[in-house]
């Protein structure tokens, strides 16, 4: 049976294969943007074309759907197609390492399955989390500062706090940014290189600001960690987790071991309250 630690080493070694769903959302982010500014552009011109066409040869309305829908087709398909794509793509590589899904029904394992052993799906053990080098690595630790539970618990819940504000504060600031440049340089460049043209250069600077955008994002998040010390003692990544993974089980969801340690008098005193 596949070891915690081989797992980790799978997901390390595979992780290149999760870029398949990033480049996904930004492709189809880029193409939604660009098709959105061609429309702009030519919208109105083809609009009137398309009008005076369906007068002239008198289209009922089931005819004008039937049209309408083989026209927006083609473009539902630019931006779908590759998108499915990449995503197959990210599937299929990743399933060739038996080491990541289950012996038992085929899914992919996760964090979930790290820290208990059993598949997600259909509850059958798929790691095996009692290996002798598991339990040394914790005692090698054992000396380790771990972060007090109730300090974490307050930590956690401000970071997404924080990150929920960042994210609506930057996504609309690089919408916008993007959308006035493009607004600003969209007659000289259409005049210069064309329709095609403009369109290669809008879907290019939208890629560079959604690649901006997650590179000022990741820059602040690992600014954040460090200074609410919400890394991981052992292997150095984020503790942060929505799931409240974490709390339940005091352990690191990327390397899985002991990273929090517990006031046992706090919790006594909550018990006794409670009953």
């Amino acid at each position: 049976m596949v070891t915690v630690q081989q797992y980790r080493e799978a997901v390390r070694a595979n992780r290149r294969w999760d870029y398949c769903i990033l480049a996904a959302i930004i492709y189809m982010f880029a193409a939604m943007v660009v098709e959105g500014v061609l429309l702009g552009s030519v919208g109105s011109t083809w609009t009137q074309e398309c009008g005076q066409w369906v007068v002239r040869h008198d289209l009922s309305p089931a005819e004008f759907g039937f049209i309408t829908v083989a026209a927006c087709l083609p473009v539902g398909l630019v931006v779908a197609a590759p998108t499915i794509m990449l995503l197959r793509l990210g599937d299929r590589r990743k399933r060739r390492d038996r080491r990541l899904v289950c012996p038992h029904c085929n899914a992919f394992l996760n964090t979930l399955t790290m820290l208990t052993g059993n598949c997600c799906r259909c509850g059958g053990q798929a790691l095996d989390i009692s290996t002798p080098k598991a339990g040394a690595a914790d005692s090698t630790h054992s000396g380790t500062r771990r972060l007090p539970l109730a300090k974490y618990r307050a930590l956690n819940s401000a970071y997404f706090r924080w990150a929920l504000l960042g994210a609506v504060i930057l996504l609309p600031c690089f919408a916008i940014a993007v959308y006035c440049l493009l607004t600003a340089v969209e007659n000289p460049l259409v005049r210069l290189v064309g329709n095609v043209g403009f369109g290669t250069v809008a879907f290019a600077m939208c890629i560079l600001a959604l690649c901006l955008g997650v590179w000022v994002g990741s820059v602040a998040d690992r600014r954040f960690r460090r200074t609410w010390h919400l890394d991981c003692p052992h292997c150095g990544k984020s503790l942060a987790h929505a799931s409240g993974i974490v709390i339940a089980t005091r352990r690191c969801h990327h390397c899985g071991r002991r990273a929090l340690s517990v006031d046992a008098a706090p919790i006594a005193r909550a018990g006794l309250a409670a009953g």
